[in-house]
């Protein structure tokens, strides 16, 4: 696993750093529950990065809780997707669970597609967007402002400019859409899953600690649940915890 870093320092309010420092202090002292503290604490303030959550799976991966090191391996690539070692330390810790469920198979070139929509985090998907649009603005302005060839230029990059823009917005819709759907891994050791939202249906199916579900529906104390291979079912509420 690489070595923690100290980039979330300048993600984080400052009044995070104290905490945070204190927590890198102990997981270098093999202190994996003070440092787990430590870092909780901010989450729990709402507050949160890539690093942070990297950092958490980490340290609950050090300390043996598998379904909890891979639900913040999970969150700091929901925030990162490009955190080639989170993706491989989630890799790990999958290996570690009871449930190897098969991926209903896919096209190729959906599975590219798929790359290159968390190729850029939302971030990053903004941030260009806003140079689009801007770059788009002053082209436009510089149209009516300047004569000639300098006119011509203006035009071909109002057009070169409005199609990334388009494109931009397409690309980040597509983006955050795909952040809306809800996953959530399973945190209780074994769960029944059931036909409908009560324990008196039929069960279907059991599941175990760190098995990755996508969210559906939630009734009263149960939530509708699909595996990867696209069985679906219910699952008590408090037996998951959303990425």
């Amino acid at each position: 696993m690489r070595a923690l870093v100290l980039s979330l320092l300048f993600s984080l309010p400052v009044f995070a750093n104290a905490t945070f420092d204190a927590g890198l202090q102990a997981y270098n002292q093999e202190k994996w529950s003070d440092a787990i503290a430590q870092w909780e604490s901010i989450t729990s303030s709402g507050q949160t990065s890539a690093e942070l959550e990297y950092n958490l799976g980490n340290a609950y991966f050090r300390q043996g809780f598998v379904e909890r090191s891979i639900l913040h391996y999970e969150r700091a690539l929901k925030l990162n997707p490009n955190d080639d070692d989170a993706r491989k330390n989630l890799a790990l810790a999958n290996r570690g669970i009871v449930d190897q469920i098969a991926h209903a198979p896919k096209l190729g070139i959906w599975k590219y597609a798929d790359s290159l929509r968390d190729s850029f985090s939302v971030s990053t998907s903004e941030a260009l967007l806003f140079l689009f649009n801007a770059l788009l603005a002053i082209s436009v302005g510089a149209m009516f402002y300047v004569i000639g060839p300098l006119r011509d230029a203006a035009r071909r990059a109002t057009i070169l400019f409005g199609c990334l823009a388009g494109l931009m917005v397409l690309f980040y819709g597509w983006r955050t859409s795909a952040l809306a759907e809800i996953s959530a891994i399973v945190m209780a050791e074994k769960t029944d899953i059931y036909s409908s939202p009560t324990d008196n249906s039929t069960q279907l199916f059991s599941l175990h600690s760190g098995t990755k579900v996508r969210v559906g529906e939630t009734l009263s104390d149960w939530t509708e649940v699909q595996l990867s291979d696209g069985r679906k079912g219910w699952i008590p509420r408090v037996h998951i915890e959303n990425i």
